[in-house]
C-alpha cells in the first residue's frame, strides 16, 4: 500500500492508497469468487436440457394414455348399450331379427322404442327370413308382413 497525501485545508494529511497492481490483485480475487458461485453452470445447463426432454417426453406418453383411456370409454359406453339392448328386446320379448330396430342413445330411449315395437309386433308374428328370393315374390312377402305388423290380411 502506498502512502499518499492529501490536502485539507492548509494542512496536509497522509492517506493510505492501492497501487495499481494491488487493485489488480484485488479485482482478481473477487471475480474469481464470483465466477466460482456460477462454475456449475454448464451442468446445470445440461441437466435443465435433459430435464425439458424428459418432461416432454411424459407430456407425450400422458396425452396418449388419455386418448386410450378416453377411447376404453367409448367402447365400454357402447358395450353398456349393446348390453342394455339385449336386455330390453328380452323384455319386450322382441325377436332377435327385430333387435336392430331397437336403437337409441340410452336406455330409456331404447326402451321406448321397443315398447313401441312390442305394441305393434305380438310375439311370432313376424318371421323376418334373411334368405334372398327372387323380386316378384319380395312384393309379395312385404305385403305379407305389412298385413301382420298392421293386422290387415294380404291377398
Amino acid at each position: 500500500m502506498a502512502k499518499l497525501y492529501q490536502k485539507e485545508g492548509d494542512d496536509y494529511k497522509e492517506v493510505d492508497a492501492f497501487l495499481q497492481p494491488e487493485v489488480d490483485e484485488i479485482v482478481t480475487k473477487r471475480l474469481d469468487r464470483e465466477r466460482s458461485k456460477f462454475a456449475d453452470y454448464d451442468s446445470l445447463k445440461e441437466k435443465a436440457a435433459k430435464v425439458d426432454t424428459v418432461e416432454n417426453e411424459w407430456k407425450t406418453k400422458l396425452e396418449e394414455a388419455n386418448t386410450k383411456a378416453t377411447d376404453l370409454e367409448k367402447q365400454v359406453g357402447a358395450a353398456k348399450l349393446e348390453t342394455e339392448k339385449v336386455k330390453i328386446v328380452h323384455e319386450f320379448k322382441l325377436p332377435e331379427d327385430l333387435a336392430e330396430f331397437v336403437t337409441g342413445d340410452s336406455a330409456d330411449d331404447m326402451r321406448t322404442k321397443a315398447e313401441k315395437l312390442a305394441k305393434g309386433v305380438k310375439p311370432g308374428s313376424v318371421d323376418l327370413d334373411k334368405k334372398p328370393k327372387p323380386s316378384d315374390e319380395k312384393a309379395n312377402d312385404t305385403k305379407q308382413m305389412a298385413g301382420k305388423l298392421f293386422g290387415k290380411k294380404s291377398d
